[in-house]
């Protein structure tokens, strides 16, 4: 029998109608990966990894500012776009994503070179050296 051992949440929050999370849409950050829940009786539930978002944006209608909520949107480096919807304090949350990223790649000591150089992840050793990490290192 496998045990599943749930990592700490670091944020959570809900797509809000109208201020009110009545929703039923769930967003919550790890230490490494942000995860969405879609669903009230059948759930859907992804997850992007922290260290393979690219950029991070936040916008905000005049509806939603009325409302005190926003939309964040986290774009990989394969080009998918995830957006939380309807978040209470949307600038906060972007600035905090965007801490966890870079300390997340950091951490990792991944480094992406853009497509113009290389279309890979390439990973540094402690002494300064880059390994293109194909399952290999070379």
């Amino acid at each position: 029998m496998s045990t599943y051992r749930r990592a700490e949440v670091l944020w959570r929050d809900r797509k809000r109608c109208c201020g009110f999370p009545v929703c039923f849409v769930r967003y919550e950050v790890t230490a490494d990966r942000v995860m969405f829940t879609e669903g009230g009786l059948n759930e859907r539930i992804f997850q992007v990894l922290l260290r393979n978002v690219k950029n991070v944006a936040a916008e905000r209608s005049f509806s939603q500012r009325v409302f005190g909520v926003g939309t964040v949107i986290l774009t990989t480096y394969d080009g998918e776009v995830y957006k939380l919807e309807n978040i209470s304090k949307p600038l906060d949350v972007k600035e905090f994503l965007h801490e966890e990223i870079e300390e997340q790649k950091r951490l990792r000591r991944y480094q992406y070179r853009g497509y113009d150089v290389c279309d890979e992840w390439q990973k540094t050793d402690l002494s300064g050296q880059f390994f293109l990490n194909r399952g290999l290192l070379y």
